[in-house]
């Protein structure tokens, strides 16, 4: 079982994003469990899709470096923006 993990991620106006993610034995997909900026609590539902699939990337690329372990389902933001929950497995 893995834990979870938290990546900081400096956006372009200088503010760092903290995400604390994990990976999902049902989705088999990475989850985020919690993030905020610059220590204020923020969410996912107030990102916009092209952050979404950004950050996304950015937690994929991290998990598979961190852990050695590459990923077969990744976020897919077409299915994110119809509104499907649980991405394909």
């Amino acid at each position: 079982m893995l834990g979870t993990r938290v990546y900081k991620w400096e956006l372009s106006d200088g503010r760092i994003m903290s995400v604390e993610y994990t990976y999902s034995n049902v989705t088999k997909a990475l989850v985020v469990v919690d993030m905020s900026i610059d220590g204020k609590l923020h969410r996912w539902n107030w990102m916009s899709y092209r952050g979404r699939a950004e950050l996304m990337e950015l937690l994929e690329d991290d998990f598979e470096f961190f852990y050695g372990i590459q990923l077969s389902n990744k976020y897919d933001s077409e299915l994110d923006r119809a509104g499907l929950k649980e991405p394909a497995v």
